[in-house]
């Protein structure tokens, strides 16, 4: 009690808390960096795999718009013979929807990858290229998706179309800048 009422100098000099101190923040900054370096590593991956995914989903319609166009016209001559009774047109028709059927659900498959790529909380312009792409995807698909569901092609309107391409290219860049 003494020794604090006389102001005794505390038996760690000053030098020792300014290099642990010293010693506490180089620590923090290299903990701080891997960190941002495992985020951008990780960020980056996620960005190639939603791009790789969309890919594989865009080529998943495109190939289900020309299978689905092939048996269609195919059976399009035989159905639109005057002779042709309404069993076998039935049966053409189930033909084609079948073709849709199949490949919407290629398309349902690749497209759930573009959802499986986990993001983390705050990569808010991957979420947002993430949920842009799979809009557009959608659209884009919907002629077959309706035609496998209900025997009748309808398709997204144009303009829908095109809006939902320039957010997803709006998003695209904005995932090729720094977040």
């Amino acid at each position: 009690m003494e020794s604090l009422e006389q102001g005794v100098d505390s038996p760690h000099p000053s030098w020792r808390r300014w290099v642990v101190g010293l010693i506490a923040v180089v620590v923090l900054g290299a903990v701080g960096a891997a960190a941002w370096q495992v985020d951008m590593r990780w960020r980056e991956a996620s960005a190639s795999d939603i791009a790789l995914a969309f890919d594989e989903t865009l080529s998943a319609i495109e190939t289900a718009e020309r299978r689905v166009q092939s048996v269609a016209e195919y059976a399009r001559p035989q159905s639109d013979r005057d002779d042709i009774s309404l069993a076998e047109k039935a049966s053409l028709e189930a033909m084609v929807q079948e073709a849709a059927v199949e490949s919407a659900a290629d398309i349902a498959r690749e497209r759930m990858q573009i959802n499986a790529v986990r993001l983390l909380p705050w990569h808010t312009s991957l979420q947002a290229a993430r949920d842009r792409a799979v809009a557009w995807l959608d659209l884009r698909a919907s002629g077959i998706v309706t035609l496998a569901a209900t025997g009748q092609a309808t398709y997204a309107p144009r303009e829908e179309i095109d809006s939902a391409r320039t957010a997803l290219r709006d998003a695209w860049e904005a995932i090729s800048r720094a977040e």
